[in-house]
Parts: structure tokens; C-alpha cells; sequence
């Protein structure tokens, strides 16, 4: 088998306890299970000998150059290692149920494309390296707390815990940007995506350029603009710290009313809409200050650049100049919010006609009902919705907001003839 070959591996094993074992009268079923997976993933085609790249012809001769990126003949396939424990017990005759799974994922020899210095004759290679371990744990809460001839109340709470760590990079590689967001591909106001093996750093934790600060107090300048930050800081993580959802179903002789909260937890996002609402002057948060100016809350150098004292700012700007530097799009630090959210994700309402009627037309069933989407929205952020996304280039991009179409919520009706 060559190296560039893979399988896919797994196992999986499950003891039905309430089958085995004699339970207690309240344990109407008890499931034990454990898997485990190895999994292979390849890259594009083509990537493993390097071959000429055709170029603009000169004249009627056709020139071919070298690729710029240097590829892998030794390249194998990214591996995943996934362990899972588990368990579904039910009480009081299926009334009440428990499902919950821990399991570990731990991705190794993934293919990574890192810079390399031209002087090579390249601009970066194709290597296998890095390991990266997630975490987690999930739960499922399902009830029947009411149920009669005429009434029956179903319920559910689904519980989400994930946490994936960066392990180990490529030998010499401290750091690898697996990812950006930029505007107008500017470095200037761009946000990128770094992993890091220091303090095994998470998986989407978002880096960006902010405002200057001496203990705490943001730092201005002579003319009483806030100073910016050079350097690169980590914003957080978009990534939650859980998910919960919780529906319910109440169900009244041919009545059927459905309902779902939908609880994100944590996690921060990048918002390019307040940014660019703060610097045009078209959100209400930039109200004060337009008759009188602003003085900015902070400090200022009173002495030189070798020998810094530090004394209160009492320099006012106009309010353009000052939400204008503020809220630039390049200090991306002062548009990071907390993407946490609850949401009305759904609610429905349907009614099932009596057999008499169904009858009439050769029918089985006939249901008409009434939906709506995302119906409520409470959130830290009056202005977008955590949810959306930047487009960069043709791909999605989590943990930034790029002037995103609003969140719409949706009606419908529904019809459904069965025969």
C-alpha cells in the first residue's frame, strides 16, 4: 500500500443494559454504546509532482514556467481519530428520556500549504503536519410531561459543547494563518484566523489591530485623535461556549402548536456594519457630541517619545473626526461584540380536519398549518444579527460580519393532502 493511499477504519460496539440486566420498574430502557473511527481525507488533484505551468506565448512560441508553490511526492492523507462514548436511558415508560455523548476527535498529518522564501524558486510548499483536538460533549432531554385521550405536551432540551485546541504545528512553524477576512484586500483591515500551539491555543481564535492603551486608558494624540495600535492581538473566539435548544409540542384533539428557542452561548464577532454606520455618522450611538465636539476618554503624552508622561486628554475634536478614528474599520478591537443570542427560532400551528372530512375527498389526512421563522432576536448587538457571515471571495467566513443582508423573518402556510 503506498502512502498516498488510505482506508477508512472503524468499530463500534453497544450493550442494550435493560436486556441484560434486570432494571428497576421506573427504567424502561438503558443503552450503552462506544465507537471508534479512523478516517482519511485527501486534497485536490495534482498535487503531489510538480510539473510547467503554460504562460503567455512568445510570439508563436509557447513559454512554460515553474509553479509557484513547491508540491509533496511524500504527501500523505490528513487523519482522523474519533472516540465516542454514549448512553440513552428511558424512566416512567419512555416519559422521560436521556441521551448523552462525550467523544474526542484528534485530527494529525493534515496537508498544509506554508510560505517559503522565494529565493527558492517558490513561494510556498505543500507539507503534512499539525494536530488538532476537539473536544466535546452533547446531550438530549426529552419529556412527555402531560399526556391524556385529548392533551398531549412533548418537550425537548438539546445541549452542545465543543472546544477544539491546536496540539502541535509543522516542525519550525510557530504560528499558521488558516484563514482572513479583509476589506478591499487591505492588511489594514483585515482579521485573520491563527493557530498556535501556545497555550494550546483554540481553533478560530480571530487576531486584529486596535486603538493604543497605557493601563487600560486609550492613548491620543497631540490633536486629541485616538492613537492606533500597530500590532496584532488576539480579539477571541468565535466559537460558543455552548448551544441550547429547547422545543416544545402541545398537541389539543386536532390541534397542533410547536414552538423552538434557540440559546447561542459566547463566542465574539467582528461587525463591519457598525464600523462603517459609526464612521458615516448614520447610527444613533454617534448622536452625541455633533454640536459640541468630543473630548475622548483617556490619556495623552505630555513629554517625548523617549521619556513618555502620560497626563488626562482635554483636547476636543468634532464628532466626525472622532467617531471617524475611533470606529475605523482598521482598529477591528472596537467593533467585537459577544455573539451570544436567543432567538424564537420557529413557531407553528396546525390543525388535522376529522376523518369525515377526508373521507369526502378519498383522502387519508388532510393538515393546513401556519409557520414562522426566526420570529425574536435578543442580542448584545442592536444593529446585525451574530449569525451572519463575511463572504470572502467565494467562501464563507465565521466570526465576521461584512455588511450583511438583514436577517429576514419568514411566513408560511401549508397544505398537506395525504391519500
Amino acid at each position: 500500500v503506498s502512502a498516498n493511499s488510505y482506508a477508512y477504519y472503524s468499530a463500534a460496539l453497544s450493550f442494550i443494559l435493560s436486556e441484560m440486566v434486570k432494571m428497576p420498574a421506573s427504567i424502561s430502557y438503558a443503552k450503552i454504546r462506544l465507537s471508534y473511527g479512523k478516517v482519511g481525507s485527501d486534497t485536490d488533484p495534482y498535487q503531489l509532482n510538480n510539473t510547467f505551468v503554460f504562460n503567455q506565448n512568445y510570439g508563436s512560441s509557447p513559454l512554460l514556467t515553474n509553479s509557484t508553490r513547491l508540491l509533496n511526492a511524500a504527501l500523505t492523507p490528513e487523519k482522523l481519530n474519533a472516540v465516542e462514548l454514549g448512553t440513552e436511558i428511558y424512566f416512567f415508560k419512555n416519559r422521560l428520556g436521556l441521551d448523552a455523548t462525550v467523544y474526542q476527535n484528534t485530527n494529525v498529518h493534515q496537508i498544509i500549504n506554508l510560505p517559503t522564501s522565494t529565493a527558492s524558486g517558490y513561494q510556498s510548499r505543500l507539507v503534512n503536519g499539525g494536530t488538532v483536538r476537539s473536544r466535546g460533549i452533547e446531550l438530549m432531554l426529552k419529556a412527555v410531561p402531560i399526556t391524556s385521550p385529548s392533551f398531549k405536551w412533548t418537550s425537548f432540551i438539546n445541549f452542545s459543547h465543543n472546544q477544539s485546541n491546536v496540539i502541535e504545528l509543522p516542525e519550525g512553524v510557530d504560528q499558521y494563518v488558516t484563514g482572513f477576512s479583509s476589506v478591499y484586500i487591505s492588511t489594514d483591515n483585515s482579521v485573520f484566523f491563527i493557530a498556535t500551539p501556545q497555550n494550546k491555543g483554540k481553533v478560530g481564535d480571530l487576531y486584529g489591530t486596535g486603538l493604543l492603551t497605557i493601563d487600560g486608558e486609550t492613548v491620543y494624540d497631540a490633536k486629541g485623535f485616538p492613537a492606533r495600535a500597530a500590532k496584532l492581538r488576539n480579539l477571541g473566539n468565535y466559537n460558543p461556549d455552548f448551544i441550547l435548544g429547547f422545543g416544545n409540542e402541545l398537541t389539543y384533539k386536532n390541534f397542533d402548536f410547536n414552538f423552538l428557542w434557540d440559546w447561542r452561548q459566547g463566542g465574539v464577532f467582528l461587525s463591519r456594519t457598525f464600523s462603517l454606520g459609526s464612521t458615516s455618522g448614520i447610527l444613533e450611538s454617534t448622536l452625541p457630541g455633533r454640536e459640541t465636539g468630543i473630548i475622548g476618554d483617556g490619556v495623552t503624552n505630555t513629554g517625548t517619545a523617549t521619556d513618555p508622561k502620560y497626563a488626562t486628554n482635554t483636547t476636543s475634536i468634532s464628532a466626525a473626526d472622532y467617531y471617524g478614528q475611533y470606529y475605523n474599520r482598521a482598529n477591528e478591537a472596537t467593533a467585537i461584540f459577544d455573539a451570544s443570542y436567543l432567538k424564537l427560532r420557529q413557531v407553528g400551528l396546525s390543525y388535522s380536519f376529522p376523518e369525515k372530512i377526508s373521507d369526502k375527498i378519498n383522502a387519508n389526512s388532510i393538515k393546513v398549518g401556519f409557520i414562522m421563522n426566526n420570529v425574536l432576536l435578543f442580542t448584545q448587538n442592536p444593529n446585525v444579527d451574530p449569525e451572519g457571515n463575511a463572504l470572502q471571495g467565494r467562501k464563507y467566513v465565521n466570526g465576521v460580519e461584512d455588511m450583511s443582508l438583514p436577517s429576514s423573518r419568514s411566513y408560511g402556510f401549508n397544505l398537506n393532502i395525504n391519500f
